[in-house]
């Protein structure tokens, strides 16, 4: 398999703060949240992620889900959601809420879970998220205030990720899939030249084995004849006796 979304080094994985379960209560500073779900916890692309991204109000599309498994990217979800992480001061909190289970996303404003639901969706192919992490992305810097049962408020802050790095990471994985595409052509020819050369065998073993068989009769017909010559050659002797 081939890497997903090709930048899961630069995630801020929250399972070594505590984090689990299947919803993240946050508070957000700034512009372009990221919210991956991931089917484990390694950090690989090598898996299922679901990534959620959170535009600012200057940009159409407010919310995008979007789902990498098996090295297949699809945005299954674009939503427009007037005020849910606006381009403001970066002082200013705005809280959010993502729970998730069976493939079942809801996203909502506030810190309580459940309540004052923006958005909702389904991915009929689902598999199971194991861990949770954030990041912020294109010249973008952000605060965190991410809120889990039973700890203190957690602050973090989420450095921008270099728009070129990123870049570059994209087209690393462009690569690696059309390099993931070639070996697989590759591996699909030589199998197809393997078969054609198995066939040919089995073709000229048939044939050699036809042939033997065809020889060994004739073997035998040619014995035959002269075990019938020499028979009428006896009886002819032993007529010419009498």
């Amino acid at each position: 398999m081939t890497e997903g979304f090709g930048y899961t080094d630069c995630i801020k994985y929250l399972n070594k703060y505590g984090h689990s379960g299947n919803s993240l209560v946050f508070k957000y500073s700034c512009d372009y949240a990221r919210i991956y779900l991931l089917e484990t916890t390694r950090k690989s692309s090598d898996q299922g992620i679901y990534e959620i991204v959170l535009y600012p109000q200057t940009l159409p599309e407010k919310n995008i889900v979007r789902r990498s498994k098996d090295s297949v990217i699809n945005d299954f979800s674009s939503t427009f959601i007037p005020g849910l992480l606006e381009r403001v001061d970066c002082p200013n909190f705005h809280p959010i809420w993502i729970a998730w289970e069976n493939g079942f996303f809801s996203l909502g404003k506030g810190l309580s879970l459940y309540e004052d639901e923006v958005y909702n969706g389904t991915d009929p192919e689902p598999f199971v998220i194991t861990s949770t992490g954030i990041m912020t992305s294109y010249g973008a810097s952000g605060n965190w205030i991410i809120y889990i049962e039973g700890e203190e408020a957690l602050e973090l802050k989420v450095e921008n990720v270099d728009a070129f790095k990123l870049k570059q990471l994209e087209l690393e994985h462009e690569l690696k899939l059309k390099e993931h595409e070639f070996k697989l052509k590759q591996a699909e020819l030589e199998m197809k030249e393997r078969l054609e050369i198995e066939k040919k065998e089995k073709e000229d073993e048939f044939k050699l084995k036809e042939l033997e068989m065809k020889e060994r009769e004739k073997i035998k017909e040619d014995e035959l004849k002269v075990k019938e010559l020499e028979m009428t050659e006896r009886l002819e002797m032993e007529k010419l006796k009498t």
